[in-house]
C-alpha cells in the first residue's frame, strides 16, 4: 500500500509513512513487483496496541531531484530505503541524490537510512559518497545465487528492519550466496573480475574491510 491510499499516524499524531523507497527508473518494475510485494507480507504491524497496515512512498529518480522534495520524503517516513544497482550508479541524477541524502540525513539515526545492495558491487566499485553512507548508516546485500533459504533471510532482514524488529541486527549478518539479480547486468559498474568473489560472504567481508579502512582514515 502506498501513501496515496492512506496515511499512517505516529505517536505525535503527525503523518508518517513507514519507508520511502528510492530507485532509478530502470529498477522501478523490480521495486514494485518484488520489493513491495515482499514487504506486503508484513502488512500488519501492532503499534500502540493496534494493528495497522504499512505505508510506503516510492521515489523513482528520472531527473535531478530537488532538495526540498527529497527532504520531504526523509521527514515524512520512518526510514529511507535506497536500492543500489549498477544502473543506479550509472545515473548521474541518482548519484546527485546520494549526495543530497548524505547531507540532509547526516545527523539522522543510523537506522533511518537503509542501503540495499542489489547487484554484486565490491567496495572499490562503490563511489566515495556511497562508501560513506554504507559505513555510517545501514546496509544489506541481496543474495546473488537467489537460493530460497538465502532469499528468505534477505526478505526477513528487510522486513524486520522496517518493522524495527530486535532480530534485525542478527539477520543482517546471515551468510548467503550470491549471483546477479535480474535487474543487473554483468560487466557493469563495480562488477568484480571473473573468478574472484563468488559468494555473498566474500562481498560482505570485502565491504567490512573497506568500512574499517575508511573509518581508520576518517579518524586520522
Amino acid at each position: 500500500m502506498t501513501r496515496s491510499d492512506a496515511i499512517a499516524l505516529n505517536a505525535g499524531g503527525q503523518a508518517k509513512g513507514d519507508a520511502a523507497i528510492i530507485c532509478v527508473n530502470h529498477d522501478r518494475n523490480w521495486v514494485l513487483s518484488s520489493l513491495l510485494q515482499e514487504l506486503k507480507k508484513a502488512s500488519q504491524w501492532k503499534e500502540f496496541g493496534e494493528k495497522r497496515k504499512l505505508f510506503f512512498d516510492v521515489l523513482v529518480v528520472k531527473q535531478k531531484v530537488r532538495v526540498d522534495k527529497l527532504k520531504k520524503y526523509i521527514d515524512n517516513n520512518r526510514c529511507i530505503v535506497i536500492t543500489i544497482t549498477r544502473k543506479f550508479l550509472a545515473d548521474d541524477n541518482a548519484l546527485d541524490s546520494l549526495h543530497m541524502i548524505y547531507d540532509t540525513g547526516r545527523d539522522t539515526p543510523r537506522e533511518k537510512l537503509k542501503i540495499r545492495l542489489i547487484d554484486a558491487l565490491p567496495w572499490n566499485g562503490l563511489p566515495s559518497i556511497l562508501q560513506l553512507l554504507v559505513a555510517e548508516k545501514n546496509f544489506i546485500q541481496y543474495p546473488l545465487e537467489q537460493a530460497s533459504r538465502q532469499l528468505f533471510y534477505f526478505w526477513e532482514a528487510v522486513r524486520s528492519e522496517i518493522l524495527r524488529s530486535p532480530t534485525a541486527p542478527g539477520a543482517l549478518k546471515k551468510s548467503t550466496n550470491m549471483d546477479g539479480d535480474s535487474q543487473g547486468t554483468s560487466g557493469g559498474i563495480g562488477s568484480p573480475k571473473k573468478g574472484t568473489m563468488k559468494h555473498t560472504q566474500d562481498f560482505l567481508d570485502d565491504i567490512y574491510r573497506g568500512i574499517s579502512e575508511l573509518q581508520f582514515v576518517l579518524k586520522r
